[in-house]
Formats: C-alpha cells, structure tokens, sequence
C-alpha cells in the first residue's frame, strides 16, 4: 500500500476501495457517481493523494477482472478486444501494467485448468 495511506484506516480504505471498484465497473463515472465518491471520501477522512492511489489500485483490479473474463473462453473477439483497449486508455492503464496484469491472468487461468 502507498505511503500516503499509512494514516488511513484499514476499513475506511477498503469501504472507500469498495466503492471506487463498485462505481467505476462500467468504465466510467456519472456526475451522480462522481457526487457520491467525493460525499464517501470527505465522510471518511481520505485525502485527494489517497484517493488517486485507491482509484488506481481500483482500475487496475477491474481490468484484470475484465482481462480474466474475456479470455475465460479462449477467443478474444474483436469487439472485446476494442473494449480491453477503451478500458486501458480510460482507466490510463501503461503498457507496463498491461503486460503485468495479462501475467497474472495467464497464471490464474492456468491455475484453473
């Protein structure tokens, strides 16, 4: 966990986490998503620096999720692949992380069989 989060609390950042993980599923943010994580993050004490290091911590979890379920089946079809790439550039996802995060996928879809 960053630095920043050492004065934060381990259940305010996981209900804060929660939350990050639960509005940005779609991939994106409504105004009223928008609304409701900054009303949380004020109520729980969590600075702008924690909530950038939560968000990031958030997306990269949401696009291993989707990695991991577009390749469940074997076939990445075109329209998922197009999806993967929206997410990555949405979410500000490197290509570094990228090619960290489809290591771990590999590895867990190879776990499963």
């Amino acid at each position: 966990m960053a630095e920043s989060q050492a004065s934060l609390s381990p259940i305010s950042s996981q209900v804060y986490l929660l939350a990050l993980k639960q509005q940005w599923a779609d991939g994106t943010l409504s105004e009223e998503e928008k609304d409701f994580l900054t009303m949380l993050r004020k109520a729980l004490g969590i600075s702008e620096e924690q909530h950038e290091d939560l968000e990031k911590e958030a997306h990269l979890e949401i696009y291993l999720q989707v990695i991991l379920d577009t390749w469940k089946d074997g076939i990445l079809q075109v329209h998922e692949s197009e999806k993967l790439e929206k997410l990555r550039e949405e979410f500000h996802i490197s290509a570094e992380d990228h090619v960290m995060i489809e290591k771990q996928v590999r590895g867990l879809l190879l776990k499963q069989k």
